[in-house]
């Protein structure tokens, strides 16, 4: 049976709640945009490539990648940091059940909201005592890309600068750190009621239900369907 969008709706937003579902969106929306950016430096290297056959030089694509792939990882990772994928040791914590497991990792998830701060703040730093710098690689592509909209003649007045591209690093600990808060939670409510509440036991239960029902409003992959021949 089809369910309706609205239908998927609510069901996601009763599983994640709407704290929970903030931050699944917001992920999702970074992670969007990542693999926008890879798109554009993949483009940029088979650029550099083909131009390179044809004695053309190319002053950006260099550019492009060293400027795109940190902020790739910076914007992945409140995606990745929500659902446990960041490299850890579990040997010990995995040995542990019950409330003794869940006060583990709500003590471990404090700390990690601790560094997540002392982290943004010197993101923060950087983002506004940084100079600006002008990349001139990227000015001209930049300018290429606003030659249809701009006069000619105005075009000497735009320049590249990376000043407000230290936004996505800051950015991305805030969204980390709206991600620890609902760690926290969680791990303290399945402290409180002895029972698995994480968003890691969340994120199972939606790859089970993924082999048997629609696909809802936070899942992205498609149900599997069996196909009788």
């Amino acid at each position: 049976m089809k369910v309706g969008k609205g239908s998927r709706l609510k069901r996601s937003l009763k599983r994640h709640g709407l704290y929970g579902s903030f931050n699944e969106l917001m992920g999702r929306s970074f992670l969007c945009l990542a693999i926008m950016l890879l798109v554009v430096m993949s483009l940029g290297v088979f650029a550099e490539i083909f131009s390179r056959n044809f004695s053309i030089a190319l002053g950006w694509t260099k550019e492009v990648a060293i400027e795109v792939m940190p902020f790739i990882a910076f914007l992945v990772a409140p995606f990745a940091y929500r659902r446990h994928l960041f490299a850890k040791i579990d040997i010990f914590s995995d040995r542990l059940r019950g409330r003794a497991q869940y006060g583990l990792m709500f003590f471990v998830h404090i700390i990690e909201l601790c560094i997540l701060v002392i982290f943004a703040y010197y993101a923060y730093i950087l983002l506004t005592t940084t100079r600006p710098q002008i990349l001139g690689g990227l000015t001209q592509l930049y300018r290429l890309l606003l030659s249809p909209f701009i006069a000619a003649e105005d075009l000497y007045k735009y320049r590249y600068i990376t000043h407000w591209s230290y936004a996505f690093v800051f950015m991305s600990f805030i969204l980390m750190i709206l991600v620890g808060f609902e760690h926290i939670g969680r791990a303290l409510n399945s402290l409180i009621k002895n029972k698995d509440c994480t968003t890691r036991r969340l994120f199972r239960q939606e790859r089970a239900e993924q082999n048997t029902d629609e696909d809802d409003f936070l899942t992205a992959q498609p149900p599997v369907r069996n196909i009788n021949v």
